[in-house]
């Protein structure tokens, strides 16, 4: 008989992705993430196998290092990809028969991101942050026989308002993210960099002929107060003492470059800063190689073009954009009410096809050469992840990494639903020109495990941070833990999400708590009306990140949650916009600063209506989390606690703002038991 999922079993979860298809499509290579709960860290290993149904796959690599980003030679004779097994993450390459591993870069700090092969398969170019001095060589020791150098090295000396990111940590003003090439059959084969300055540069996509690097880049005077904007770029090969050419206009947030087979156009995805900065869909464009006609694709298309769900188990992606050999079409993945789908545009007609079809989240793909052959990694509710072949209408299964573990546990079923939009107008201070967006949204309600017909059940509603992201058919364990603790779980996508068209995400930009809230009370009240089976009189209710934010926003303005989890939150908007690492941008886009004007930052923060929360919070907060600083939780805890309030605050050590997801394994453990504790001490099952 199944036993019911615990938060322990998180550990014994393996994550395919990044498929990689050869070239003629008859090989697939991809990445297994599993944990190590020994040493407490993630491991990653490359698979290979014959790219049809019933094949079994065959270890390519092994070791108890991490081999990532794996990339097929156009000839399909080798694998380059990236491993940390000689200390720092290197370039790597061995024979697609196997063998011996070569290692092809040797940079002191490692490189960054996946190798790419020019099209010729005579080189490879690849990112790496270096310094002045260069990329040094691996295994150099800095000379510690300075003592002021050595006992003040962790002095940091910030000269720039953008400084710091949320799981990078403290800029280093010095390094800067460059592009190499190198030629990989040389024997000692030397990298030759190809770009410079004090920018960063990164996502690289070769020219058909191999003759110029498109890449994306931010290289305005004033990139620290914009970090947000980016161009495409094309480096001249022939000429590399040339400066780059920029191609599009300097108001883009893009990424994801792809040459046209024809190498006269590059697609690419993104959206206009302004006027909505951040609010946007993001979409297709083609601009011509000289940096003319740029246009965007299938305007009629208001949905988002790149992944937008959120899942907590994320398993290796790759998100890039493919044209079709005849240069027709450009394929892309998208985000459409709560599933992401491959998609083909056509280039000149502007219409779309989808090339896939239901309920799920697709988070990486791959074709062969010819784009006859897709396969596709994708996560269901009651599916962590594995890998398929698109045909046609249906899905193949190539891969069941969880087997074992998904036969022996029982998953909670989810049940889908539609909602209207709660009641109201966007009323003040949204300059974007946005509507209120569609009138009705998607949610689902996971039945607890064991569920039985004529009892009444306790419900935790969450709600997804972002909050320009979106719920999906995607596998959430924290969901699941509680499913299995006897909790019916409710999530919904109320306006502010992605992949409900531009109106629907922008209308609450400058509003938080406006119609958002109205949203995530109107879905919660649709499901308690469509399923009788809910107990409206024990509700509790839980998010992250602006989820948090909501949390704390909804206790200070009602009393119908018997129990709330706030975790890495926003509670304070004046003391966030100058402690978060993005949250001077929030100041760009508020209609004052809060020396200026603090009336409006009470208006929108939790901590206003403080007083009125008297529902039992537990706070959860990351050391490390530079995204919402523990300050944040700090000063929501004192005042609660000074209150006298039911409060608990949990602290997690190094750690950051991604700690659900990505945290140490032992660390995203202990936080699903807390949860599941808190609600079944406050709000019991």
């Amino acid at each position: 008989m199944p036993r019911t999922i615990t938060p322990e079993d998180l550990l014994a979860i393996r994550l395919p992705g990044d498929p990689q298809l050869t070239p003629d499509g008859q090989r697939l290579a991809y990445v297994v993430a599993r944990i190590d709960q020994e040493s407490n860290e993630y491991r990653h290993q490359i698979l290979v196998m014959e790219a049809t149904p019933g094949s079994r796959p065959a270890p390519f690599t092994s070791g108890t290092k991490s081999d990532k980003n794996p990339r097929w030679s156009p000839d399909g004779t080798h694998l380059a990809f990236t491993s940390n097994r000689s200390g720092q993450t290197q370039v790597w390459l061995m024979s697609a028969f196997g063998g011996e591993a070569r290692q092809l870069t040797f940079f002191k700090e490692g490189i960054s991101g996946a190798p790419v092969w020019s099209p010729d398969g005579s080189r490879i170019a690849f990112t790496a942050v270096i310094g002045a001095e260069g990329p040094g060589k691996e295994g150099d020791k800095a000379d510690e026989s300075d003592l002021f150098k050595k006992y003040t090295k962790g002095v940091k000396r910030i000269t720039r308002i953008h400084y710091k990111t949320d799981g990078e940590g403290f800029h280093d003003p010095e390094k800067h993210q460059q592009i190499f090439t190198l030629p990989v059959a040389d024997a000692k084969p030397e990298a030759t960099q190809v770009t410079r300055g004090p920018w960063n540069h990164d996502e690289i996509a070769w020219a058909p002929d191999g003759s110029a690097i498109a890449f994306v880049a931010n290289r305005r005077e004033d990139d620290d107060y914009v970090p947000f904007l980016a161009d495409v770029w094309v480096q001249d090969l022939t000429t590399p003492e040339s400066e780059p050419v920029r191609l599009t206009p300097g108001t883009m947030s893009l990424g994801n470059p792809a040459w046209a087979p024809d190498g006269r156009s590059i697609a690419f995805q993104g959206q206009e800063w302004e006027p909505y900065r951040g609010y946007a869909s993001n979409q297709l464009f083609v601009i011509n190689r000289d940096g003319t006609g740029l246009r965007r694709l299938v305007a009629h298309w208001d949905h988002n073009f790149g992944p937008r769900g959120l899942a907590d188990m994320p398993a290796p992606g790759s998100h890039v954009l493919r044209w079709t050999p005849d240069g027709l079409a450009v394929i892309a993945l998208g985000s459409d009410n709560g599933r992401q789908q491959l998609y083909a545009v056509d280039v000149d007609s502007d219409s779309v096809s989808q090339l896939s079809s239901g309920d799920h989240a697709m988070y990486a793909w791959s074709t062969d050469a010819q784009c006859q052959k897709i396969c596709v990694a994708l996560t269901r509710p009651d599916l962590p992840g594995d890998l398929f072949l698109v045909e046609g209408p249906d899905l193949l299964p190539l891969t069941q990494a969880n087997e074992a573990l998904l036969a022996e546990v029982e998953l909670a079923p989810v049940e889908y639903y539609r909602f209207a939009t709660g009641a109201g107008t966007n009323d003040y201070l949204c300059n974007c020109g946005s509507t209120a967006g569609l009138t009705e949204a998607d949610g689902w309600v996971m039945k607890p495990v064991g569920f039985e017909e004529g009892k009444r059940y306790p419900a935790i509603l969450e709600v997804h941070g972002g909050p320009m992201a979106m719920y999906s058919w995607a596998f959430m364990m924290e969901f699941q833990c509680l499913a299995a603790a006897g909790y019916a779980v409710i999530y919904t996508n109320p306006r502010g999400s992605q992949g409900y068209g531009q109106d629907f995400c922008a209308c609450i930009k400058e509003d938080w708590g406006n119609l958002d809230y109205l949203d995530v009370m109107a879905g919660l009240d649709a499901a308690l009306a469509q399923f009788p089976w809910l107990d409206p009189e024990r509700l509790g209710i839980a998010g992250g990140s602006y989820g948090g934010f909501m949390v704390n926003w909804a206790l200070g303005h009602t009393d119908r949650f018997k129990a709330a989890v706030t975790m890495r939150s926003v509670v304070n908007e004046a003391s966030s916009v100058g402690t978060s690492d993005f949250g001077f941008t929030d100041m760009m886009s508020y209609p004052t600063t809060p020396w200026q004007d603090m009336s409006f930052y009470r208006k929108v923060s939790p901590l206003t209506f403080v007083e009125k929360i008297r529902t039992p919070l537990l706070i959860e907060h990351q050391e490390q989390d530079y995204r919402c600083p523990m300050e944040q939780a700090e000063q929501l805890y004192t005042a609660l606690k000074y209150l006298r309030r039911t409060v608990e605050f949990v602290r997690y050590p190094d750690s950051s703002h991604g700690m659900s997801r990505t945290g140490k394994p032992w660390l995203r453990v202990y936080r699903l038991r807390t949860i599941v504790d808190w609600f079944g001490k406050h709000n019991p099952a």
